[in-house]
């Protein structure tokens, strides 16, 4: 399990899945308020990271392994060469960290970066770092990634009535060009 966000009356834990070991694509875990399994939806990438609710709806996450941000509604955006980890979301900026995959071993020797985005998914700047960024946050607590603001606001996650085809994206294991947009097949858009 990577994280944790409150959409409503649920809680959703994103399942990493090892996909690294497994193969697996990463799964939403949607539950109770006793914190009871509802069901598992799957997400177009692998070994992803990070979630966060959007005004719309859109639950966005990274879709770690391609350097994507993904979106429960098809989205899939190539942000970077990178892995994607990391994720804050405010009104008008994304911000996500990159980091180059390596072994749990070695990870806290490589470095990193974080990249600013506008609301578009362009990228505005990006800063490097002497580490590999694992979490990212506002400080204001204005962060669609933070339960009690999404809380605050009101926002819960509107899923496709079908889940995405998943198996046929391949879990976001084509890796585009940065600023790349594209839906996953089947998905509104």
């Amino acid at each position: 399990m990577d994280s944790l966000v409150a959409s409503g009356e649920y809680r959703l834990a994103l399942l990493h899945n090892g996909a690294g070991h497994t193969g697996l694509c990463s799964e939403v875990a949607i539950l109770d308020a006793s914190w009871r399994l509802i069901e598992r939806r799957p997400l177009a990438g692998s070994g992803c990271h990070g979630l966060a609710v959007l005004e719309d709806g859109t639950l966005l996450s990274c879709g770690s392994f391609a350097g994507e941000l993904i979106g429960s509604d098809g989205l899939r955006v190539k942000v970077t060469e990178l892995m994607t980890r990391g994720l804050s979301v405010g009104r008008e900026e994304i911000v996500v960290g990159g980091s180059a995959f390596a072994e749990r071993d070695v990870r806290d020797t490589s470095t990193g970066e974080v990249l600013f985005l506008d609301r578009s998914f362009r990228l505005l700047g990006t800063l490097a770092m002497p580490a590999p960024p694992t979490e990212i946050r506002r400080i204001d607590g204005a962060d669609l990634s933070l339960s009690n603001h999404v809380r605050r606001l009101g926002l819960e996650v509107r899923w496709p009535e079908r889940p995405t085809s998943v198996a046929v994206a391949g879990c976001g294991s084509d890796r585009g060009h940065p600023g790349q947009l594209s839906r996953v097949e089947g998905t509104p858009g």
